[in-house]
């Protein structure tokens, strides 16, 4: 509320408008503000301007309640005002938890009463309320006893109350007919407030997060309180004026009056059609008129253009009318011929003849006339075209300019306020996670600016107790803040020693986000997984499975699986340090309720037993290929339908480039549901392989054997494609499967087939509109195809009846998986991916998998049937 002085806070900036306004608006005269400063402090009222006196509430003459007692002061200046809050607010209750340093333990009300006179509203007045409220804290995060526990319990209560009479006011809003009973006087504070919340007035909620991940839970409930107060009514009412000076008010009605009607003389006498505008003239208090200067910003439309288009109307005309008149001369000849009865067969041979060749040359002459129209009817087309393209042109360039001015604007704001963030720290390192979070372009600035080298200070600040509290949260910053660029650069500037000493530090903060920074630090960066030291390795490992927080040892695990990608040594380092045990043991002994800390087990033991077979041996002998089996099919991955991917992918690793893990994985009785898992976790890695590389397609094959037996063997195909404005369908109930991608399918022999369906644009939605994502919602269909037409013509099917297999269930996740045997054939299959709803335009990637070998092919959209899509829009006259 108060701010810094560099960044002032809500209360200076609105005192300082206040007396700003009264200052600049020489019309406003006679103007009085006055202010009283109270606190609800354990449910007690108490006047912070008289040294915490107690106060008790009491209905005002004009309805509304108020502080019986509190002192008024009358303040003349912005300075005046702040000087007295400085003052009061030394008697403010705060008290330092571990959540806040400085907690506030009471909510404030400051209130100003400001009245003054205006020439057409005399006597006007008006109250603005600040209220700050204390923050709610959960007792077991703030580590509250005693006075400060008893604190937190009034305030809890207070807010609950307040929480309470929204909910009722909305309950209200929704039918105000019924008579809702709103709890006002559960507490001092909503009972204080009543004027406020009832709906006369007009209300702004400010809601305080933080970005932390520590404080989900409280934001979360802040969120929500600020839904429901959104759906409150309000019906402001406009305070009464005071009509007591109303002879003042006539005289000045007449002044203007006379001032309209000299205004409307002169505006009678203005010759120039320039338009004017009404300014204040010097030395007096009312309007004069003045001439407004009109650039030509706009583009003027192409004249040239116009006057030839006008031009060949006018030559198109007179052609028409020429045409009509040899029409008319032909019809006069032709009765003339027809009238020919009497004189000899000479006269009657000659006036033919005669006839003869004037309607042949009127013939030529029409056709020529008509010829001539034809081409100045084409000339105008293409002249009309020219006009609709220049304009097309220009309305394209001045949406171009305004969405390019708009984001030039954005990035300056953006710019702006990292700028700010910056010179702030490191008070405003919550903001400047929220910001990296929001707009990620702002990374590479930030590293520019310097500010990873700031991080970095925060973070090796060892005995400096000023700053000490800071290093975890700056940790965490630096997780977040870190882009590709700068994990290089705090490399080279020995960041990686630094954030690893935050490890020894006791508090849980500091271990859990020292963790999230390593685990930023080395992603996609083997030379800063080669420098993390094998005490640091220790330390993490020590982490897993003995420290009292999840938090912290789910951390600890995500580190540990990152430094380990694609590291060997690493790996072997980890398996002899008793790692693997560890995380089995992990999984094995975490309750099903903890989702999250399994899920980090199995994605460790997954990244562990990648390409490495001293592991992949190691966990079959610890039996983790069993565990992961019952993890596959319990019901924890109900909880978390992430779960079993991670877990398909775990035993992926483990079995499908080892033979005597394949063989243990074939004695499990529900082995063949087991392959389907397994194919669909190598559609996955494949369809993701497929995405990231930007291929069209890609195919893979590997088959393990014992001898001349087959263990498990697996071949695939995955093709890129998209759901375009002709191929975007939606299901049968809009269209048929023909306006979707269909996609041949050839099984020679019995084969399980697995397909998987990944939205590749899923991403790409959600970062253009935050919180706004588009569900698409997907689906697979397969068909018995027909060779003919498929395979010889090249068209795709159009006849579907009778030919269907199976089909899959709409899923609203960024993939849809599909398993199934198919019985090998001749003829092929048609998969057959679609979305829910028509036009829903997204790109994909389509996997297939299967245990014998398969051809997969997309039918082509140019070949045999014709499909015409015509773009437009509606406009405000057309709409």
């Amino acid at each position: 509320m108060e701010g810094t002085r560099a960044e002032r806070g809500l209360i200076p900036r609105l005192v300082n408008e206040i007396f700003g306004t009264f200052q600049e608006k020489k019309d406003i005269t006679n103007t009085s503000v006055r202010m009283s400063y109270v606190q609800i402090y354990q449910d007690q009222i108490q006047d912070l301007l008289q040294c915490r006196k107690l106060l008790d509430i009491k209905l005002s003459k004009s309805g509304h309640y108020i502080a019986n007692g509190a002192l008024w002061k009358d303040v003349t200046s912005s300075e005046h005002a702040m000087k007295i809050y400085s003052e009061a607010i030394k008697y403010r209750a705060t008290n330092p938890t571990e959540m806040n340093l400085i907690s506030s333990r009471s909510h404030a009300l400051l209130q100003f009463q400001l009245r003054w006179d205006e020439p057409l509203a005399p006597g006007s007045n008006a109250l603005l309320n600040l209220v700050d409220l204390a923050g709610s804290e959960k007792v077991a995060l703030s580590g509250a006893s005693g006075e400060v526990l008893k604190e937190a319990i009034a305030i809890n209560k207070s807010l609950s109350a307040l929480s309470n009479v929204v909910k009722a006011l909305v309950d209200q809003a929704k039918d105000s007919a019924k008579r809702v009973h709103i709890p006002y006087k559960d507490s001092k504070l909503t009972y204080l407030l009543q004027s406020s919340l009832g709906g006369n007035n007009l209300i702004h909620f400010i809601l305080c997060l933080s970005a932390s991940i520590l404080y989900r839970n409280e934001g979360t409930s802040t969120v929500e309180f600020g839904k429901r107060a959104l759906k409150v009514v309000l019906r402001p009412v406009k305070n009464p004026i005071d009509y007591r000076r109303l002879e003042e008010m006539e005289r000045m009605i007449e002044q203007m009056r006379q001032h309209i009607s000299e205004l409307e003389g002169k505006l009678s006498q203005k010759t120039t059609a320039e338009p004017v505008q009404l300014v204040p003239q010097s030395g007096e208090d009312f309007l004069t008129m003045e001439t407004i200067k009109q650039d030509d910003a706009e583009p003027q439309e192409n004249e040239a253009a116009l006057k030839q288009k006008e031009a060949i109307k006018d030559v198109i005309m007179q052609l028409e009318r020429q045409q009509k008149s040899v029409e008319q001369k032909l019809s006069e000849r032709e009765s003339e011929i027809a009238q020919l009865k009497k004189g000899s067969f000479r006269e009657k041979a000659s006036l033919q003849s005669k006839f003869d060749e004037e309607k042949k040359r009127l013939a030529e002459e029409l056709a020529t006339l008509r010829s001539n129209v034809q081409k100045q009817q084409e000339c105008l087309m293409e002249k009309e075209a020219e006009i609709r393209r220049v304009r097309d042109l220009r309305a394209k360039r001045r949406s171009g300019k305004a969405i390019s001015k708009a984001q030039s604007k954005m990035q300056l704001k953006t710019s702006l306020e990292l700028d700010r963030i910056y010179r702030m720290l490191p008070e405003s390192l919550h903001e400047l996670t929220s910001h990296c979070i929001l707009f990620p372009e702002s990374k590479a600035k930030f590293r520019e600016l310097g500010g990873l080298k700031k991080l970095l200070g925060l973070i090796d600040c060892k005995g400096n107790k000023g700053r000490e509290s800071y290093i975890a949260h700056a940790a965490y910053a630096l997780s977040i803040a870190i882009d590709e660029e700068g994990r290089d650069q705090i490399r080279e500037l020995g960041g990686i020693g630094a954030v690893c000493e935050v490890l020894s530090r006791s508090d849980e903060h500091s271990k859990q986000f020292a963790c999230r920074a390593l685990e930023a630090l080395v992603r996609g960066n083997n030379k800063n997984k080669e420098a993390v030291g094998s005490d640091v390795l220790t330390s993490l490992c020590t982490l897993v499975g003995t420290h009292p927080h999840q938090q912290v040892q789910e951390a600890a695990c995500s580190a540990l699986a990152e430094i380990a990608d694609s590291q060997p040594e690493i790996k072997a380092k980890l398996m002899k340090g008793g790692l693997l045990q560890k995380m089995i043991s992990l999984i094995r002994d975490t309750p099903p309720e903890v989702a999250d800390l399994i899920k980090v087990g199995v994605t460790v033991i997954g990244r562990l037993a990648q390409q490495h077979a001293a592991c992949q041996n190691e966990i079959a002998r610890l039996n983790g290929v069993s565990l992961l089996v019952d993890i596959l099919f319990s019901k924890v991955g109900d909880r978390d339908p992430q779960l079993p991917v991670l877990t398909a992918y775990a035993l992926v690793n483990i079995c499908c480039n080892n033979k005597a893990n394949m063989q243990t994985l074939q004695q499990h009785p529900r082995y063949k549901e087991i392959k389907f898992k397994l194919l669909e976790g190598l559609g996955r890695v494949f369809s993701d392989n497929i995405a990231n590389e930007n291929r069209k397609s890609a195919t893979a094959s590997h088959t393990i054997k014992d001898g001349d037996k087959v263990l498990f063997s697996y071949h695939g195909v995955t093709c890129k494609s998209e759901w375009s404005a002709f191929t975007a369908g939606g299901r049968p109930t809009y269209s048929t499967f023909m306006e979707n991608p269909q996609f041949i399918l050839n099984v020679p022999t019995d084969s399980n087939v697995s397909i998987v369906l990944s939205d590749t644009s899923c991403e790409d939605r959600s970062g253009r509109n935050p919180g706004k994502r588009k569900t698409i919602y997907m689906g697979i269909s397969v068909f018995n195809g027909d060779r003919a037409l498929l395979c010889e013509k090249g068209f795709k099917q159009l006849d579907f009846n009778g030919r269907f297999v199976t089909s899959g269930r709409y899923n609203r996740n960024r993939e849809n998986t599909l398993s199934l045997p198919l019985k090998g054939s001749p003829d092929p299959y048609v998969i057959v991916p679609f979305t829910a709803h028509l036009m829903q335009h997204t790109s994909f990637v389509l996997g297939v998998f299967s245990d014998n070998e398969v051809e997969v092919a997309q039918v082509p959209e140019e070949g045999g049937w014709v499909k015409s899509v015509f773009e437009g829009e509606w406009t405000p006259k057309s709409g």
